[in-house]
C-alpha cells in the first residue's frame, strides 16, 4: 500500500458522514451557518499546500462529503482558509460549498475576482488584518470600499476582516473599518428611500 493510499484510508475513517452528527453539532452552535468543522487552512501566501491534483485526491471527495450531508439535514457551510486558492478555487466550488470565507489579500486573492468567477458563493471578508495593524485611515478606508463595491451591495455577501480581529490589533483601526462600513451603508440606505415630493 503505497503512503497516499494509507492517507485515504484514514481520510476514509475519520469524515463524519451522519446527518444527526451535524445535526447536533448546528444544534450546539445554535447556527444558521456552519463553518468547516476543521477551519483549517488550505494554503501558503504563494500558492496551496499541495498541488491541484493530490487535493483532487485527498481533499476535494471528502469535503465533498460534508457538505451533501450538512445539505442534508437543510443548512449551510461555508469554508474558511486563509492563503491562494486560486489553484483549487473550482475544485473547492465543485463541491457545493456554499460560500467562502476570509478571501485572503495576504494570499492575493480578489473578492471581485472570486466574486464575478462564482457569483452563487456567499463571500465573507476580506479587510486586511494586516493593514488594520498598521493604523493608516486612508487604506482602511479604501479597503472597505472595495470590499463593499464588489462583494457587498445586493449581492451575497458578509462584511467583516479577512481573519480573526487578533489581541493587540488598534482599536482605533477597527473604529475606523466599522465607520466606513455604517458610511456606506447609510449612503445606500438614503438612496434607496423614496422621493418624499413626488417628482420622481
Amino acid at each position: 500500500m503505497t503512503g497516499k493510499e494509507k492517507l485515504q484510508l484514514i481520510l476514509d475513517g475519520q469524515i463524519p458522514d451522519s446527518p444527526p452528527h451535524w445535526e447536533l453539532v448546528f444544534q450546539i452552535e445554535n447556527e444558521m451557518f456552519g463553518i468547516d468543522p476543521d477551519s483549517v487552512d488550505f494554503g501558503f501566501n504563494d500558492g496551496p499546500f499541495i498541488s491541484p491534483e493530490h487535493f483532487r485526491d485527498l481533499v476535494t471527495p471528502y469535503l465533498s462529503e460534508i457538505v451533501q450531508t450538512v445539505h442534508e439535514v437543510g443548512l449551510k457551510i461555508i469554508l474558511h482558509s486563509d492563503g491562494c486558492l486560486n489553484q483549487i478555487l473550482d475544485q473547492i466550488h465543485s463541491t457545493g460549498i456554499d460560500g467562502y470565507q476570509s478571501v485572503d489579500p495576504q494570499g492575493h486573492m480578489d473578492i471581485k475576482q472570486v466574486g464575478d468567477q462564482y457569483p452563487d458563493w456567499i463571500l465573507v471578508g476580506n479587510v486586511a488584518c494586516n493593514m488594520l495593524q498598521d493604523t493608516n485611515e486612508s487604506r482602511i478606508r479604501e479597503s472597505v470600499q472595495y470590499c463593499m463595491t464588489y462583494g457587498g451591495i445586493g449581492k451575497p455577501y458578509i462584511f467583516s476582516t479577512s481573519n480573526c480581529i487578533f489581541k493587540g490589533m488598534p482599536p482605533e483601526s477597527y473604529r475606523i473599518m466599522l465607520e466606513e462600513y455604517h458610511r456606506i451603508i447609510m449612503k445606500c440606505e438614503n438612496s434607496a428611500q423614496p422621493n418624499l415630493r413626488g417628482d420622481g
